[in-house]
């Protein structure tokens, strides 16, 4: 789109076992990742989210040098099967990633997003300690991030037709059940008053 923006098709999902198709818009902001990581990733075709292995090296000293002669009969005790040249360098330790060709698993996400909500609450994002903190935690879901869009849209004002919609919820009813606390501050009526006294 000319502002940046993209639309996405989903050709089938959870609720859409037939492959009707759906379709979700991507902002501005979400479409300029997405291109940084496709350029970092080298990703050009196939899954966009992908298992990432780690490689861990450990650091390991240079091989010790003998600044006086070693005594008669002297040996350095190594490991099994191991052994040591004069000339080895130090090595550090070193983490490669490795980016696979499987998409990321459902538990993967899951586990992707508390590892974000931690992070969060160890940098005071967030007002939640001790175990209301671990609770709202192990609580987070994918389909916990819809339910809480959801209520922030009617909260914002926006009506059960579009944010089903938007959402790719299966029916105007659905979302209403998630925002049903919400949707009366946001329907017409509440609107029009909240207008009218100002």
């Amino acid at each position: 789109e000319p502002d940046g923006s993209a639309v996405l098709t989903v050709p089938n999902s959870k609720t859409d076992q037939e492959g009707k198709g759906a379709y979700a818009w991507l902002s501005p902001d979400t479409m300029r990742r997405l291109a940084a990581w496709r350029e970092a990733s080298g990703i050009s075709e196939g899954a966009l989210f992908r298992r990432i292995g780690v490689v861990r090296t450990k650091a390991r000293a240079a091989a010790p040098t003998e600044a006086l002669p070693a005594p008669p009969g002297f040996q350095w005790r190594l490991p099994a099967g191991a052994t040591v040249s004069p000339d080895t360098k130090p090595v550090l330790a070193t983490t490669t990633y490795v980016i696979g060709e499987e998409p990321l698993t459902p538990a993967a996400v899951r586990l992707i997003i508390k590892r974000v909500a931690q992070r969060a609450a160890d940098e005071y994002l967030v007002n939640l300690v001790g175990k209301d903190l671990d609770s709202a935690i192990a609580a987070l879901s994918t389909h916990s991030l819809r339910v809480g869009l959801t209520q922030d849209l009617f909260a914002t004002g926006e009506d059960a037709g579009p944010i089903a919609q938007a959402l790719r919820w299966t029916s105007t009813s659905t979302a209403l059940r998630y925002g049903r606390k919400l949707a009366p501050a946001s329907n017409a009526t509440a609107r029009m008053l909240r207008e009218v006294r100002r």
